[in-house]
């Protein structure tokens, strides 16, 4: 082997040094891309939490409009139920009143009908 290739060429302990920070350098590249995404998740984890408590939060004030809604459609319910009986009431005791009150208008077209022909009969005597 010439001088110049001996100055050229690498020694096996140069080419094991060399590999050595290749290794070394590519575990860096390695760690820091971990890292990297080590904290991207760490930052969708905390977001992920805030929208959670976001959405308990929301909750919370879903189940409490529920709860006010229910109430309502309660008191709703019974005062529909209190109206119906008294409309049931109105119907037994006025219904009757109403079917005579009928009757009677029917009679009192009768007998007026039969007054006005016996004044006209008297009038043409």
């Amino acid at each position: 082997m010439s001088v110049a290739a001996k100055i050229t060429a690498p020694s096996a302990l140069q080419q094991r040094y060399r590999n050595q920070l290749k290794h070394d350098q590519e575990i860096n590249n390695s760690q820091d891309v971990a890292a990297a995404v080590l904290e991207r998740m760490q930052l969708e984890l905390n977001r992920l939490e805030e929208d959670i408590k976001t959405d308990e939060e929301g909750e919370q004030q879903y189940i409490i409009q529920l709860k006010k809604l229910s109430m309502k459609k309660e008191q709703l319910q019974a005062h529909i139920q209190k109206h119906e009986q008294w409309c049931s009431v109105f119907d037994a005791q006025i219904n009757p009143v109403e079917n005579r009150y009928g009757d009677l208008r029917g009679s009192m077209e009768t007998l007026y009908g039969e007054a006005k022909q016996k004044h006209s009969q008297a009038v043409q005597l």
